[in-house]
């Protein structure tokens, strides 16, 4: 049996065999309320003292990885937030432009002046 995701617990608190005083309280502590991905079993404990297979640690260190990655951008949404920038950057400037040589907001005026 899992002691992983089975009942979300949101403060370490909120398990009743977890004691202040315990070796990996802050640890415990900071997985479970800062970073979301630990739990404990349904009847609110989470069995530290209780062994824990390879494939428990296998599954609690990818749920661990698996959250703190949406935490992170991909490099996919850095390429579209630097593209929206670059956008943003090039709308400001031709905005700029228009208003420097009294165009206002109407780029048409200011395209027909380029063509000419």
């Amino acid at each position: 049996m899992a002691f992983l995701f089975i009942q979300q617990k949101h403060y370490v608190s909120q398990l009743s065999d977890v004691q202040p005083t315990d070796w990996a309280f802050q640890s415990l502590q900071s997985l479970i309320e800062r970073y979301g991905c630990i739990a404990g079993y349904p009847n609110s404990t989470f069995g530290g003292n209780r062994a824990a297979t390879r494939y428990e640690l296998a599954a609690a260190l990818n749920a661990c990885l698996d959250r703190l990655s949406d935490k992170f951008a991909t490099k996919e949404d850095l390429a579209t937030v630097k593209a929206l920038q670059d956008n943003i950057a090039l709308v400001t400037s031709v905005y700029a432009i228009l208003n420097a040589n009294n165009f206002g907001s109407n780029p048409t005026i200011f395209i027909s002046n380029l063509q000419m």
